[in-house]
Formats: C-alpha cells, sequence, structure tokens
C-alpha cells in the first residue's frame, strides 16, 4: 500500500511537471539493447542538462563558457569539461547554484 502511494505521488509530481514517471519507466523498461540503452540515457541526460542551463544561474555561466549548449542543442562532446563542484565552489556561488 505504501509503494502504491509513493507511487501516485511520483506520478502527480511528473504530471504537474510535464513528464510521466510511469511512462518514462515503461520506456527503459522495454529497452532491449546497449545501443537503445544509450540512446536513452543520452536524451534524458541532454533533458536535465538544458533545465540545469535554464535554471541554474552558475551552470548557465558555466555552459556558456565550455560552450556545452548552443542553439538550444547539447554538445555531450564537452561534457567532461563541466568542473567537478567541491565544497569551495559551493561556499563561493551558493547562492547562483540555487
Amino acid at each position: 500500500m505504501i509503494k502504491e502511494y509513493i507511487r501516485n505521488i511520483i506520478n502527480i509530481i511528473s504530471k504537474i511537471k510535464g513528464s510521466s514517471f510511469e511512462e518514462e519507466y515503461l520506456e527503459m523498461k522495454s529497452l532491449s539493447n546497449k545501443d537503445e540503452l544509450l540512446h536513452f540515457q543520452e536524451k534524458y541526460l541532454k533533458r536535465l542538462l538544458l533545465h540545469t542551463y535554464e535554471n541554474v544561474p552558475y551552470y548557465c555561466r558555466i555552459f556558456k563558457a565550455i560552450k556545452l549548449i548552443n542553439n538550444g542543442t547539447v554538445d555531450l562532446s564537452k561534457f567532461g569539461k563541466i568542473p567537478i563542484l567541491t565544497k569551495e565552489v559551493i561556499r563561493v556561488h551558493g547562492k547562483k547554484l540555487i
């Protein structure tokens, strides 16, 4: 019963945010080979990076500096250039990370 309750809460939150946890879960579950899995991972990583670019000032500045995002398109070949988030960065740029 608790699992069903949690699943319903997740689905409600997902629908409010414009995505469906259940649909994404079923899509992931239907993947049959490594290439499909990699494509799925890339798709959601790009979505996450775009969301971060649009909503987190610190990462917006970082992504512009390394040219990770250009005209709404994510260049994953530059993903490795994202600096590691350290305690010092959090101390200095804390408000820009929210």
